[in-house]
């Protein structure tokens, strides 16, 4: 995305602190709202529909965007920038389940519907193969994602990390995927 855009800046019970002052859009929220960079540090933002200003809350820190990529049935791979995991239910279209096994090395992980198996979507080849379904015969459907924990000798620590070029490169060579680039993200 990174769009520079003017905006003005507020902090709850403070009113405007700044008029027009030029930030960075990095991410869209699953909400409607943006995340942009100001000064080095990300805030959450809206844009009122009517006029298009932009209008920043300094009291809302936000963590950087993380990029992920979404794999589709088709073997097409698409890297999408995340705010929050909140934004892995929209993407995914409802809850999910974070799964690590031994075909996703380290520090990879896979995230896929709750319910995802007879579900009635196109058969995700990917996905079932990392979640065993050639031994448990549950195939995986529709869309999986395929992320990087922050730390992954703790097995128990779902933190995520953003995917690098380098990991999106490795992730489309060993899955066999086609990695489809697009222009307008939105």
């Amino acid at each position: 995305m990174n769009q520079k855009v003017k905006a003005t800046l507020f902090g709850l019970g403070q009113g405007i602190l700044d008029g027009k002052v030029e930030v960075t859009i990095v991410g869209k929220r699953s909400d409607g709202g943006f995340v942009v960079e100001y000064e080095g540090v990300y805030y959450q933002a809206i844009r009122k529909p009517e006029t298009g200003e932009y209008f920043v809350n300094l009291g809302s820190k936000v963590n950087p965007p993380l990029t992920i990529l979404l794999v589709r049935p088709d073997r097409s791979a698409h890297v999408k920038d995340i705010t929050d995991t909140v934004e892995l239910r929209y993407i995914l279209h409802q809850h999910y389940d974070i799964i690590f096994t031994r075909r996703l090395p380290e520090p990879y992980c896979m995230a896929r519907k709750e319910e995802y198996a007879c579900i009635g979507l196109p058969v995700n080849e990917v996905g079932s193969w990392i979640s065993f379904s050639d031994e448990t015969c549950l195939n995986v459907e529709g869309d999986v994602i395929l992320m990087k924990r922050k730390t992954p000798t703790d097995p128990k620590a779902t933190v995520l990390a953003s995917l690098t070029e380098k990991n999106i490169q490795y992730l489309v060579k060993r899955f066999d995927l086609d990695l489809v680039v697009e222009d307008n993200p939105e």
